[in-house]
């Protein structure tokens, strides 16, 4: 008798594993000779979900319940073993342990896309943030560590080297780190939020040096000159 079950089994398995749910029940119906329209009459599932089933579109079914009282309503009405077509519908579909979710047909979507890779728990969610504000104090101590290895930037915009001019005082301007202090031929000059700086320079007939000395808060300095001649006024001569 069991050998019996098991060549039944088997060869069940063989058949179903052949067919899906949707062309078992519609041979079935066809082979009986009954319209969608009569199934519908008397077994007041509507039409449209009669065809869905037929055509293995289950992910169009209202949701789970509905599609498993659909499929085993409308095998027992055509007089398909139930309970076969039922563990055969569970194989082919894959089916959300949430009742009032749809049901998905293996392959009609990527796995891959849909199955949560990560999943961020309040323990994972403080590990973020702590890890973020680690973060943030080491870019902070590495910027700091930086600055204090390397001595501050200067731009001169003016003057010029070699500069000729024929007045007596030269605009000096420029532009270093905003923590920097300006010091412009031993005179400190003032520097703005920005980190822009600006002075006026005397200078003498004949050949000055202008010396631009920025230094950071860390004791590093950077030294910019700029040679300027000064023609003595053909008047004054």
């Amino acid at each position: 008798m069991n050998r019996l079950l098991t060549v039944r089994s088997c060869f069940l398995e063989q058949f179903f594993t052949m067919k899906t749910v949707g062309q078992l029940l519609k041979e079935k119906r066809l082979e009986k000779d009954i319209s969608l329209e009569l199934v519908e009459q008397e077994t007041k599932i509507r039409k449209k979900f009669l065809k869905y089933i037929e055509d293995d579109a289950f992910h169009l079914l209202p949701d789970q319940t509905y599609a498993q009282g659909f499929i085993k309503n409308y095998a027992e009405y055509l007089g398909l073993n139930s309970r076969t077509i039922m563990a055969f519908f569970r194989r082919q579909t894959r089916v959300s342990s949430k009742p009032s979710t749809a049901i998905v047909p293996k392959g009609f979507i990527d796995e891959s896309i849909v199955s949560p890779r990560y999943v961020v728990t309040p323990a994972k969610a403080i590990m973020i943030v702590l890890i973020s504000i680690a973060g943030i104090f080491l870019l902070y101590f590495g910027y700091q560590y930086y600055i204090s290895r390397n001595p501050p930037a200067v731009v001169l915009e003016s003057p010029q080297e070699g500069m000729v001019t024929s007045g007596k005082r030269v605009e000096v301007i420029g532009k270093t780190d905003t923590d920097a202090t300006v010091m412009i031929n031993g005179i400190g000059a003032l520097v703005r939020s920005d980190g822009r700086f600006f002075d006026q320079v005397a200078v003498f007939p004949g050949e000055n040096t202008i010396t631009i000395t920025a230094t950071s808060r860390y004791g590093k300095s950077t030294v910019v000159s700029r040679t300027v001649i000064v023609k003595e006024d053909q008047e004054q001569q």
